[in-house]
């Protein structure tokens, strides 16, 4: 069996057998939204809604920096989910560096937000940010609520320190790709 078809950005991924017969399976393909950027959409916030954290995109990297005085601070991108897509969903980032301590401005490095037809955000898991923040991938497995239509994924910006991530990902969790 080929599999054709498969760019950033596509919602169903082509299979073609051996005898020629095409199937087409609903997936999330968001291997790395920067890849998508300027068309993937970024938002920021925090907890008062009005200091907030601020991010650049240059080059296939994300430099993220948070401002002082509040929690809750992130930086978000919602994927509409395609028909069919089950339930179990997988986010992931490649931080870059530099190794920092948390200060506590955000609640978690990533977290699952599920938003439903009726627009309601519903929290389903959170990765929590360590103590020490050191380069590494981090992934988050997430179960979503049945009638989900989209995913939001929500950066944790922890410092006030200038931090980098070359890789933000949400797919399906069984074709996560580390």
């Amino acid at each position: 069996m080929a599999v054709t078809g498969l760019v950033p950005g596509e919602t169903s991924l082509k299979l073609t057998a051996d005898n020629g017969v095409v199937k087409t399976m609903p997936v999330i393909v968001r291997e790395n939204l920067l890849k998508d950027w300027p068309n993937a959409i970024f938002t920021v916030n925090s907890f008062d809604n009005k200091t907030i954290p601020s991010f650049a995109i240059t080059g296939g990297t994300m430099t993220l920096t948070g401002a002082a005085g509040v929690t809750d601070q992130r930086v978000a991108t919602v994927v509409t989910l395609p028909a069919g897509f089950g339930s179990k969903v997988t986010v992931g980032l490649d931080y870059t560096g530099p190794t920092l301590a948390s200060m506590g401005l955000a609640d978690g490095l990533l977290r699952v937000i599920a938003v439903g037809p009726d627009g309601l955000y519903s929290p389903v898991a959170t990765l929590q940010a360590p103590a020490t923040v050191t380069p590494g991938h981090y992934r988050l497995d997430a179960v979503l609520p049945d009638k989900a239509t989209q995913v939001e994924m929500r950066i944790g910006v922890f410092t006030t320190t200038p931090f980098t991530v070359t890789r933000l990902a949400i797919m399906r969790t069984s074709e996560y790709i580390e």
